[in-house]
């Protein structure tokens, strides 16, 4: 499910003006409603906006706004107004500032009527005003047009996304079933280190038993939802859907119980009793499709990425690149059973073998299979640098549905076209480090996963776009 990211709307104004005609900022009121319909319109729930002449006034609607959660506050200026009177409040606050450099007047020209000089000057209160932010070393961030004649609602409104992704980052709840992966290095970074730079907060799975009447009660549920959301193969009939609704039906406890944002399980631990009745491939394919994020092998950064990033574009995955498909020029995606089930053409429930995992049903358990549906997207892959620095990597691709002749019933697939010749591709991306978990994001917008690795602090490096 889409979430509406929540923002201020602070409209600045002179005290001097305010002296003479204490009236006049209110006949603004027309031109502040229509920025907040279209900034509505562009997905955004602004809080409560508020014209501000007083310091005073600046620090009630920070207070405000911080007190209501909002992901930013959006600073357009109605005139002139100077900036020591809210640099000081503005440079304190924890939100993000974004300023949207807009006036009334679309043409401003030898024709235009000199009294609109005071409606049309506010050009004057941002420059004065960005000057003192950078000074005092508060982050800003803008974007300048008019509101009607060009895309600027849309680009602050895009802004405050960015902003809102960086937020449901950071301080992340993620849970991890077994230890993440031996010797696998690209995301072997430690815990300590992601609470450090994101304030992940990482929960290792604990089964605790409910009552058996509630445990009939909420595996009956999950059966719904499995059997709704799947077509179940004949091989996977009877205990292997039932270990599924089990695993299922624990896992979502768990979630529940401890505010989980995402989670990630190593297979290869359920050679152990982990009190889970499968891998849990079905459970992590359907909950993405809840909006719960998720990553293999115990990668609980990337799991958090897709959290975030299913906020604003929930048609999103974790996947991995497999193999090339040099002739086609194209790159097969899969993983052992894990995808968002919603991206998928038919999504069935099967009967797979992990012979990796003989100590559990002799490795027997229940899976999902199923071929992307095509579309536009986006490959996201987070980088850990050396000197705990980060890099998000954008790949702008195709989604290139399945032809007639699949002969990959059986697994998670799908093939990427990228935006430049495969091997020049896959060239580049090596020698950015990229990793190999990587979400693929259907429709999201360049420029505002660009904002969002800004805000977040990390280096953004676009392929073949």
């Amino acid at each position: 499910m889409i979430m509406k990211p929540a923002t201020g709307l602070i409209s600045l104004f002179a005290g001097l003006y305010d002296s003479l005609d204490p009236q006049y900022k209110f006949t603004f009121e027309p031109f502040i409603t229509q920025i907040v319909e279209k900034l509505t319109a562009c997905g955004l729930n602004v809080l409560e906006p508020r014209t501000c002449v007083h310091e005073t006034d600046i620090q009630n609607a920070l207070r405000f706004y911080e007190q209501n959660q909002a992901d930013a506050v959006i600073i357009l200026f109605l005139a002139y107004h100077p900036s020591l009177v809210s640099a000081g409040a503005l440079a304190g606050t924890s939100l993000p500032v974004i300023f949207l450099d807009t006036t009334e007047c679309f043409a401003f020209d030898e024709k235009t009527d000199p009294d609109l000089i005071m409606r049309c000057h506010g050009i004057h209160g941002v420059q004065d005003l960005t000057c003192v932010l950078r000074r005092l070393g508060k982050d800003y961030h803008i974007e300048a047009g008019h509101y009607t004649q060009s895309d600027v609602i849309r680009r602050v409104a895009d802004s405050v996304k960015a902003c809102f992704l960086a937020g449901c980052l950071k301080n992340s709840r993620v849970g991890i079933v077994g230890e993440p992966f031996d010797d696998m290095g690209d995301f072997a970074m430690s815990f300590a280190s992601f609470a450090k730079n994101f304030g992940l907060k990482i929960v290792s799975w604990q089964n605790k038993p409910t009552d058996t009447s509630a445990n009939q009660e909420r595996d009956n549920f999950w059966r719904r939802e499995i059997m709704d959301s799947l077509t179940v193969s004949p091989d996977a009939e009877g205990p292997l859907a039932d270990m599924a609704v089990s695993s299922t039906a624990d896992l979502a406890q768990w979630i529940d119980r401890e505010k989980l944002d995402a989670f990630s399980f190593n297979f290869l631990d359920f050679n152990h009793d982990l009190g889970l009745a499968a891998i849990p491939f079905v459970a992590s394919s359907l909950f993405m499709s809840r909006g719960i994020g998720y990553a293999g092998e115990g990668d609980v950064l990337t799991a958090a990425l897709v959290a975030a990033l299913m906020k604003i574009y929930p048609a999103s995955t974790f996947t991995e690149m497999f193999c090339p498909d040099w002739q086609g020029d194209r790159v097969f995606l899969s993983h052992m059973g894990e995808v968002n089930l919603s991206l998928l053409q038919h999504p069935v429930l099967v009967r797979k073998e992990v012979e990796y995992v003989p100590n559990l049903n002799q490795g027997i358990t229940p899976g999902v299979a199923g071929a992307l549906k095509g579309g536009q997207a986006i490959l996201v892959n987070l980088a850990p640098l050396a000197d705990d620095q980060y890099q998000l990597i954008l790949a702008p691709c195709e989604i290139v549905e399945a032809g007639a002749d699949d002969r990959f019933q059986m697994s998670v697939r799908g093939w990427m076209r990228p935006k430049m010749p495969l091997a020049d591709f896959l060239a580049e991306y090596s020698r950015l480090g990229g990793t190999h978990h990587s979400c693929l994001c259907y429709g999201a917008d360049l420029s505002l996963l660009h904002q969002f690795s800004n805000i977040m602090g990390w280096q953004t490096q676009i392929i073949g776009n």
